[in-house]
């Protein structure tokens, strides 16, 4: 998962990982665990999936300010941010039709 060093700190003070150094965002696990948290912060945060990825790429303090001033995803201001929710959208859709598989 994609977290910026100053983002990895935060999360490691929030989660009282003691030994955290930036390159410790490389180790999958620690990684994973770390983006997991932050995701579910950001659902904790923001009341859509849309905002979710939005503030995901760009940062929730961006999201903030876009909410406040109204704006749609369609009116996200940064284009690799709204390339970037259109993707994810696109992705969580085709997750969300694929049939499970039985092992039975």
């Amino acid at each position: 998962m994609q977290i910026l060093p100053s983002t990895g700190e935060w999360i490691a003070e929030k989660l009282g990982v003691k030994d955290y150094r930036d390159d410790s965002l490389y180790d999958p696990e620690l990684n994973i665990w770390f983006g997991v948290y932050y995701l579910s912060y950001l659902y904790g945060r923001f009341s859509s999936d849309t905002w979710v990825f939005a503030a995901y790429n760009a940062g929730e303090g961006n999201v903030s300010e876009w909410i406040s001033a109204g704006l749609e995803a369609e009116d996200i201001p940064f284009s690799e941010t709204r390339s970037y929710v259109k993707k994810v959208r696109r992705a969580a859709q085709r997750y969300r039709n694929k049939k499970m598989l039985s092992f039975y």
